[in-house]
């Protein structure tokens, strides 16, 4: 209550403050910006093994959909390989890019002793994985074996050279009390190589992906849904321009110049309340 302003990062951020008692007036929304750079690349220092497995899946004209997260249930990725990978074409990859964690002892045991209750807080309060262990046996599945890829240990470079090559990226988020996406980054990161969005209509993903315009967003936990529409994109190769409208939309001097336009009120706001003091 004592502080001047608060910056939140999507219109559904700002809604969570207020709700939590936030002076409404104090409340500013700056959404996030990407690196239009990000995409100036060559292969040059992409690990081998990646560039000849994309290679092989172009080449057997296999559809990869991407998705990039810590497996934590409100990514939905799990919910995603079980409900709609099994329905898509035999010709479509699902690639997950995330790490498996690797926990302290103190962390261990804490999880390991504690109430399943005071868990789930520890797990929300600390942004630890709690699908891990599951995302690994369906990678391990047999049921899985062509169509579910999850790399756990990726470099930076790897990573945006899988971006550059998918034909769709996915945020499948579900909806988890106390656990909320406040924006959707990698949303914008897909969009540098132009690659279309498809994402969960709920929380603050809804101010990083705009439907129609950089991607399509769905009903979460829409199994059918999330299924034909995926399946409609990969038949009628529907494109967007997704580059152009996240570059004009999402730049860091549009960031940059929100912040400054918040730090020029605050400071005018105080200015003016102590001459009103004064008076």
């Amino acid at each position: 209550h004592h502080l001047d302003g608060i910056i939140a990062v999507s219109d559904y951020t700002a809604e969570q403050c207020i709700a939590r008692g936030f002076s409404k007036d104090k409340v500013y929304v700056v959404k996030n910006g990407v690196d239009h750079i990000c995409n100036i690349m060559t292969t040059k220092a992409v690990t081998q093994k990646i560039i000849d497995e994309s290679i092989e899946t172009k080449r057997q004209n296999i559809k990869t959909i991407l998705a990039i997260g810590r497996p934590v249930k409100r990514k939905g990725f799990v919910w995603f390989v079980k409900n709609v990978l099994p329905a898509l074409s035999e010709d479509i990859r699902f690639i997950l890019i995330g790490p498996y964690p690797s926990y302290g002892n103190v962390t261990s045991f804490l999880l390991k002793h504690l109430p399943q209750s005071w868990c789930k807080q520890l797990e929300l309060a600390l942004g630890l994985s709690t699908e891990h262990t599951e995302l690994l046996q369906l990678s391990k599945s047999e049921a899985y074996a062509n169509n579910f890829v999850w790399h756990t240990k990726l470099n930076h470079t790897d990573k945006n050279y899988l971006l550059s090559q998918a034909d769709l990226f996915v945020m499948p988020n579900v909806s988890v009390p106390g656990d909320m996406e406040g924006f959707g980054l990698v949303a914008l990161e897909a969009n540098m190589y132009d690659v279309p969005v498809m994402a969960s209509e709920i929380e603050g993903i809804t101010s990083a992906v705009i439907d129609g315009k950089n991607g399509w967003l769905l009903t979460s936990e829409d199994n059918d849904f999330w299924t034909g529409m995926i399946n409609i994109y990969f038949r009628s190769n529907q494109s967007l321009s997704c580059k152009n409208y996240a570059t004009e939309n999402f730049d860091w001097d549009l960031m940059v110049n929100g912040y400054a336009e918040v730090f020029s009120d605050v400071i005018a706001a105080k200015r003016d309340h102590r001459a009103v003091q004064s008076f």
